[in-house]
């Protein structure tokens, strides 16, 4: 109904007397703090909020906890007359005919007085109790599911803990207005920080099943498969860590690797043993199984030659051994000062008596493996001046050098040796290069290139 129509409808004198009376009455359908003040005068309602004062209740209620507060534990007094007047004041008594259809609800703190110190220690000390018996709540984890052998999110619990500062507050507000009741919603529950659905979580999950979900093959050399590796065996190895990353148990991976890929290892043949390279083979592995993707493996092999004896056709020449390792390369033989050039295939190119560094002088040639570094024809090797006369110790010619260490130790030909072999080495070797003679050392010059190996050895 329209405000002007009722106006006109309540005109006259029954207007008027209604105007003044709802003045000091309350309208029908109205409650003050809870309570229902109908038609009551004001010193009536006045009086009713004294009454209620003196034995006020206010029960609070979150979730599970409930906890009652009394007038006098917290000193709670009353000026109802001021409570009732401001109430009063709010009502629009000159729309009467209209607002006595209408509930009203007023909630006024003003002339209602407690101790706020003492409601939050009897209410601190109570939300306190509680919590420390209420069940807490528990994010959402990840877990192993041993039955399907995968990993899950586990939900939250939220269990019924509350918010302490936020039901505080709440009963602060529900005591200033004398409410009866004082039922706290749902934002003073204290629920996990971690939900089911977490993003982070449910892709970590993801990415550990994808690599636990996979089968990778492990092939020979040939791409033979000769072993599978599946979800039954990688449940041993993968763990998801609380950092939600994937990892692998590397060691545990080794020893699957040495216990069940040996077999996939070649025979020997007549230049090499073939043994697992559990190493490499593992760390390829492990890889495979981070990626998910199921790709294959390779078993890796180490080789190792198996030098070989071999008998020189020269008339009473030492006999010599051949590393497949090496290949084609030249065999310093310290030892029997023999030297030899060894074809990729073991076959002897090559040989000849040699002179070594002298040792009585401490001039031992250099062992070790390495590559002749030029080529050069008519040279004067000229040495130290270690006496320090102010001349170099020797200068010699020579027609073909072939040097393997700086240019300082090489191959080259002796034509002022008449005689190489056996024990000359011991008390007049070389200053460290390995002479031959003069025919040897053009042969062999002739035969090699810079880059070809240098093996010295006793």
């Amino acid at each position: 109904m329209g405000v002007a129509v009722v106006l006109v409808l309540a005109s006259g004198g029954v207007y008027a007397s209604g105007a003044y009376y709802f003045q000091d009455h309350f309208m029908p359908n109205t409650t003050l703090n809870g309570r229902d003040v109908s038609w009551l005068s004001k010193e009536e309602a006045a009086q009713q909020i004294d009454d209620a004062a003196a034995s006020y209740q206010n029960t609070l209620t979150a979730g599970d906890f409930s906890f009652t507060v009394n007038s006098h534990d917290i000193d709670l007094k009353s000026d109802g007359e001021s409570c009732v007047g401001n109430a009063l004041a709010k009502a629009n008594v000159y729309l009467w005919p209209y607002e006595v259809t209408r509930p009203h609800a007023y909630h006024e703190g003003e002339g209602i007085s407690y101790d706020e110190e003492k409601l939050s220690a009897l209410v601190g000390q109570a939300l306190d109790d509680y919590n420390a018996s209420a069940t807490k709540p528990q994010d959402a984890a990840i877990t192993f599911d041993s039955q399907n052998k995968s990993y899950v999110v586990t939900p939250e619990v939220d269990g019924n803990q509350v918010v302490k500062d936020v039901v505080l507050q709440q009963a602060l507000d529900g005591v200033a207005t004398m409410q009866a009741e004082t039922t706290v919603d749902d934002s003073a529950k204290v629920t996990a920080s971690v939900r089911g659905d977490d993003e982070a979580l449910n892709q970590a999950v993801s990415s550990a099943n994808a690599v636990l979900d996979q089968a990778i093959p492990v092939v020979d050399a040939n791409d033979k498969t000769v072993a599978t590796v599946t979800k039954d065996q990688l449940v041993n190895w993968v763990t998801l860590g609380e950092d939600k990353t994937v990892s692998v148990d590397s060691a545990a991976v080794g020893e699957w690797v040495k216990a069940n890929l040996t077999s996939a290892v070649p025979a020997e043949d007549d230049n090499f043993k073939y043994s697992l390279d559990s190493a490499d083979t593992t760390s390829a592995l492990v890889s495979s199984i981070k990626a998910g993707s199921s790709a294959s493996t390779q078993v890796y092999v180490s080789k190792k030659s198996k030098p070989r004896q071999v008998k020189s056709s020269a008339a009473g020449a030492p006999a010599g051994t051949y590393d497949p390792a090496l290949g084609s390369y030249i065999d310093v033989d310290l030892g029997n000062q023999y030297a030899r050039y060894f074809g990729a295939d073991g076959s002897v190119l090559w040989e000849s008596p040699v002179v070594s560094g002298n040792t009585s002088e401490g001039r031992s040639t250099p062992t070790g493996t390495y590559s002749i570094n030029s080529k050069a024809t008519n040279v004067t090797l000229t040495g130290a001046d270690e006496d320090h006369d102010g001349e170099p110790d020797y200068k010699s010619k020579v027609t073909y050098w072939m040097p393997f260490v700086g240019n300082s130790v090489g191959l080259h030909d002796a034509t002022w040796r008449s005689s190489f072999g056996g024990f000359i080495y011991a008390s007049s070797g070389s200053h460290g290069c390995v002479n031959l003679p003069y025919g040897k050392a053009e042969s062999l010059y002739k035969m090699v290139s810079v880059g070809t190996t240098v093996h010295v050895h006793w």
